[in-house]
């Protein structure tokens, strides 16, 4: 029950993962349009080049014979990175021994490779064919810086990519760290009021953001509720303490006149059960308003069970059910036994009255907590949240004696020792732990 601790799994990190990989698209989307932008901004210095070199061979096969032609192409090979090929009237000039054959002629480029003789290695170059006086050149430029630019691009954006996507997730895991941290705050703030403890609140700051003005709207909210049960919890506990006397009064006035009239015991019977209604009320507003004292000391767990057991053993042995301990109940524990043997008391009486003929009532102790447990009926889900409100009488319980007031006794004598109640169901039957801090062992 609660909120996951793990961010992995809630939506706070889900939409880090969707800003992650809306992150990466735009990186990706970015980067290729710098590639682009790069790659073609190379491509049309080669290309201007080539067209220049063209434009200038053009020239000097119109100035110049075949010879002198052949002389400058010489010089430009020596002086220039552009590479030549041409077929002269005494030889190939350039790199290679015949011109390299699909070479298209210029504006339109390929990709010629070349065995560079000192570091033995193939090289490209971009080449295109120019028409001159004297025949076709081949022009080729190389492209190996293009190259080796491209690749430290490709590295360095793979890493900055790679950088900006682990930043973006470990900030997005620290922020949903932290956003969990405050929603699990409201989550252990309704588990708290589930189970009664209406003084709970949520810390906040006035000058906060959303989650401040939200934990101020839940405490406003919570103190709203609070005033309107104690008003209304108010008004029955006046009503039962002012009654109280004057139906005292009654009851010894119809005890004086019992012999008298001996069909007045019914009356008393009726009467008593009012008076006992009322008592109840008032101890269970003065255990939840902190007004009944609790004397904390170590409590044997073991000898107030069994003398639970003991006091409700004929009652079950009546319903012909078992009562019985399960188990060590050797669970250190420390709290005011007197109200502690009433909580038990009234479990096992609960179960005793609503688990059924030949039902088997057991109590057990662990590290959760003190629990009775039954396999009759069983309650229905919707109806065991509303098991421990004061006066709450199910259908089915109806039929049965009893004041709806000692779950909700048992849930004020749990919150005053700073624990739980939890209901729930034991296939068959009502399962109900109690959860309270452990102590040190009663000493024997």
């Amino acid at each position: 029950m609660g909120i996951s601790a793990t961010p992995r799994r809630s939506s706070v990190w889900r939409l880090t993962l969707g800003l992650s990989a809306l992150t990466a698209a735009m990186l990706v989307v970015t980067m290729l349009l710098l590639y682009q932008l790069l790659v073609g901004a190379q491509q049309r210095e080669i290309d201007r080049r080539l067209n220049d070199e063209a434009q200038e061979l053009a020239e000097l096969a119109e100035q110049l014979s075949p010879q002198r032609f052949a002389d400058q192409l010489v010089i430009k090979l020596k002086e220039s990175t552009v590479l030549f090929a041409w077929q002269g009237p005494d030889g190939m000039i350039g790199p290679f021994s015949l011109l390299p054959p699909n070479v298209p002629k210029l504006p339109n480029t390929a990709a010629v490779p070349v065995l560079d003789p000192r570091q033995k290695q193939l090289l490209l170059f971009t080449s295109g064919l120019v028409d001159t006086r004297h025949g076709p050149v081949m022009v080729a430029v190389s492209t190996q810086q293009l190259s080796r630019l491209n690749q430290q691009f490709v590295q360095t954006a793979a890493v900055a990519s790679g950088a900006t996507l682990l930043l973006t997730l470990a900030l997005g895991y620290l922020f949903a760290r932290r956003q969990l941290r405050r929603l699990r705050q409201f989550n252990q703030l309704a588990e708290r009021v589930e189970q009664g403890q209406l003084d709970a609140r949520l810390p906040f700051r006035t000058d906060g953001d959303e989650f401040d003005q939200l934990a101020r709207h839940f405490n406003r909210v919570l103190d709203n509720m609070t005033a309107s049960l104690d008003t209304v919890q108010g008004i029955s506990d006046n009503i039962a303490h002012d009654l109280r006397t004057p139906l005292t009064r009654l009851r010894l006035g119809l005890e004086q006149r019992l012999d008298a009239d001996p069909s007045l015991g019914q009356e008393l019977e009726q009467l008593d059960t009012i008076l006992a209604t009322f008592e109840a009320m008032l101890a269970l507003t003065r255990l939840e308003k902190g007004q009944r004292q609790v004397e904390r000391q170590p409590v044997d767990l073991a000898a107030l069970a069994e003398d639970v057991v003991e006091m409700m053993q004929p009652s079950a042995e009546l319903h012909d059910q078992t009562l019985q301990i399960e188990g060590a109940m050797n669970r250190a524990l420390e709290g005011d036994r007197n109200l502690l043997f009433q909580a038990l008391f009234n479990l096992v009486d609960n179960a005793i009255k609503y688990a059924g003929p030949g039902a088997t009532i057991t109590l057990s102790a662990d590290g959760n907590g003190i629990t009775v447990a039954d396999n009759g009926p069983g309650v229905s889900p919707a109806e065991r949240d509303k098991l421990t409100q004061r006066l709450y009488r199910g259908d089915t319980s109806r039929q049965q004696p009893g004041l709806g007031l000692g779950l909700a006794m048992v849930r004020a004598i749990c919150h005053a020792h700073g624990g739980t109640i939890r209901i729930e169901s034991n296939h068959p039957g009502l399962r109900i732990t109690l959860g309270l801090p452990s102590g040190e062992p009663a000493r024997l």
